[in-house]
């Protein structure tokens, strides 16, 4: 019974997950052209040169700090869930710092016209990290350790706490400890989940053994 839910909640941020980075191409392209229609070339050029740094070193740093935690299939569940937990911790903790500079990098650089615009455009280049790991973790280029720990909820999480941020910094101008706060409250809720679901699993597990 707990298996069959933790199925259907699984494949159901795996559905969103998708969906959201999906519309997060389509939302980039169109606050491209926005951009590029206020003469903001200068942001464009700024988010394809930060692309262009974090797409290949984010993956392989978060890649090379969670080989440390790594577990095998004969360790414990207890044990496997916590280094799952560290995984995620790691992985939301390097995405985080990098997604809370690229927002105010773009915002202390827009003008009152593009203010709008450039938050868009900002997300979709925080978000070409999580993207970048989509792509290897489909092409199978990542240990099971950190496609568990990375996907999935971790990236629903850190797309979540943008949007979130994104809105409140739209209305409310709130400051960086605000969105530091928002983040974190995301990570905690995320790995709140992971152990639930790790939880049920175990309960699970121990309830068809013979």
């Amino acid at each position: 019974m707990h298996t069959e839910k933790l199925r259907s909640l699984y494949t159901l941020v795996m559905s969103i997950t998708s969906m959201t980075l999906n519309a997060t191409l389509i939302g980039g392209i169109i606050s491209a052209i926005w951009l590029i229609t206020l003469g903001e070339w200068r942001s464009i050029l700024a988010g394809i040169i930060i692309a262009l740094i974090t797409i290949p070193i984010i993956p392989k740093l978060i890649t090379i700090i969670s080989s440390i935690f790594m577990y095998k299939e004969t360790d414990s569940i207890v044990k496997i869930r916590i280094m799952v937990s560290i995984i995620s911790s790691i992985a939301f903790f390097i995405l985080m710092i990098c997604s809370i500079l690229i927002l105010f990098n773009f915002i202390n650089n827009s003008t009152k016209s593009s203010f709008i615009p450039s938050i868009i455009f900002s997300y979709t280049i925080a978000m070409a990290p999580v993207l970048a790991f989509n792509a290897k973790i489909i092409s199978g280029k990542l240990e099971e350790a950190v496609v568990v720990g990375v996907s999935g909820i971790t990236s629903y999480m850190i797309s979540v706490a943008y949007i979130i941020s994104s809105i409140f910094v739209i209305l409310y101008n709130v400051t960086l400890q605000y969105i530091v706060c928002i983040f974190v409250a995301s990570m905690l809720f995320g790995l709140i989940i992971q152990f639930l679901i790790g939880f049920l699993a175990e309960k699970d597990r121990l309830n068809n053994m013979p």
